[in-house]
């Protein structure tokens, strides 16, 4: 039940000109997603990209990564097993740190690249950031590959080729596992692949051994650009999976190999300022949902955009909200907290106080049913709120538009939340420069 903030970046080889997600209403319905702009803008250049080698001197690194990269955006993780990240500025500053990173590590690095025009920054600076891990890999994770020191590697890894043909033959004991957030994967995924319920990637390990799969069957893993896949296969055969690989370049290697492939349904998510893309030039007329693979949390209408404005009421994850629900609707839950609809409430100034009491009586049996005690803790805190607003006299109503969880404020665009509040600030930025 506690909000997160997370980190990483794919990117997209073909700029996606279907000016947002699918299934839309007329334009001025489409308020709560950031929107996209036609006016023509320069060309940039992005690069993603990872790296396992040892950095014998993470700070030292950093350093080097910052005055080399005065003239880029974006972030970068350093650790002691590597280095990770995304950075965008002109072609010939990025092919220069292509060159020198190479040198500096002294290892080859594999490189994504695309050529985006936007007139929003993707990135409003440049963060390089020491860290103990290039993901966070959770206490389950961290346990076992400490305890299995000796673990094999990774695994195999899969061309787009070889991954496209895996999923063809459909074979009965192929397991395809999504490695990636919940929300994320909402907006797209490959066909047949299992969804992982979780907000971080540091709950992905117990979730698996949650799901008691069978070791004996082949697994293969994706995600957005493979660094992930690298932590979860050490994993996975450290507890016994023998026969397990993974998709080279993750989702955004495959999309620019085929971005035609209907294998992949849906858009791919960023962690920038564009939210997700297509690959595939599709404008699609008011109400064609035939590429949406997303549905709204609140009424299951076909939907595929996140909005910063649009989290769930308890944990404050990223949720799929249609127009029409983000124009009535107070409160939005995710998956995991949707029995707390009704229940776990944000906005408490506009219920009754029958809604109140009712909240309070749902709070007092989910608190006797709780699984752990952080769960009930964070319960009893909802449940003090509840009791002080019920307590005050001469209650005054909110019957207003509903409002941004995050921010408060009504006119919320959704800028306010997680890497979107930067780009928007560095955007603002930007357009007083302009105008001076």
């Amino acid at each position: 039940l506690v909000g997160f903030v997370f980190f990483r970046t794919m990117l997209p080889k073909k700029k996606d000109t279907s000016d947002g997600p699918g299934c839309r209403e007329e334009e001025e319905n489409h308020q709560d997603c950031p929107t996209k702009t036609s006016q023509a803008t320069e060309e940039v250049a992005v690069l993603s990209f990872y790296k396992f080698v040892e950095v014998a001197d993470p700070e030292s690194h950093a350093q080097w990564q910052r005055r080399w990269g005065r003239h880029l955006l974006g972030r970068v993780i350093v650790a002691k097993e590597g280095v990770n990240g995304t950075l965008c500025g002109s072609v010939d500053e990025t092919r220069r740190y292509e060159r020198d990173l190479t040198r500096e590590l002294s290892a080859s690095v594999d490189f994504k690249r695309a050529i985006v025009a936007e007139r929003r920054p993707l990135f409003p600076d440049l963060k390089v950031t020491v860290k103990r891990e290039l993901v966070a890999n959770g206490d389950v994770m961290d346990r076992t590959l400490r305890r299995e020191k000796n673990a094999a590697g990774a695994g195999r890894s899969l061309t787009p080729a070889e991954f496209k043909e895996k999923l063809k033959s459909k074979k009965s004991n192929v397991l395809l596992l999504d490695v990636r957030n919940a929300f994320e994967f909402d907006v797209g995924r490959f066909d047949g692949a299992v969804k992982a319920h979780i907000r971080t990637m540091s709950e992905w390990a117990a979730w698996v051994q949650a799901q008691g799969f069978d070791t004996k069957k082949e697994v293969v893993t994706y995600c957005t650009g493979g660094v992930r896949c690298e932590k979860a296969n050490r994993f996975l055969r450290a507890v016994g999976y023998q026969n397990v690989s993974q998709l080279d370049g993750g989702i955004v290697r495959f999309l620019e190999h085929f971005p035609d492939d209907p294998a992949f349904q849906g858009r791919n998510f960023l962690f920038d300022a564009r939210e997700a893309y297509r690959t595939t030039d599709f404008s699609p007329s008011p109400g064609d949902c035939s590429r949406v693979v997303g549905a709204c949390s609140d009424c299951g209408a076909p939907w595929d955009a996140h909005s910063g404005r649009n989290v769930c009421s308890v944990c404050e994850t990223l949720v799929l909200v249609c127009p029409r629900c983000a124009a009535r609707l107070h409160e939005h839950y995710c998956e995991n907290h949707a029995h707390l609809r009704d229940t776990y409430c944000h906005f408490l100034d506009v219920s009754p106080d029958a809604s109140l009491d009712e909240q309070q009586r749902n709070l007092h049996a989910a608190i006797r049913d709780a699984s752990s005690p952080n769960v009930r803790r964070a319960l009893r805190r909802q449940l003090a709120r509840v009791t002080a607003e019920r307590q005050q006299p001469h209650r005054l109503l909110y019957d207003g538009p509903p409002r941004c969880r995050s921010c408060g404020l009504a006119d919320c665009r959704g800028f306010c939340w997680g890497f979107w509040t930067a780009c928007q600030d560095s955007s603002a930025r930007e357009e007083e420069k302009r105008e001076e």
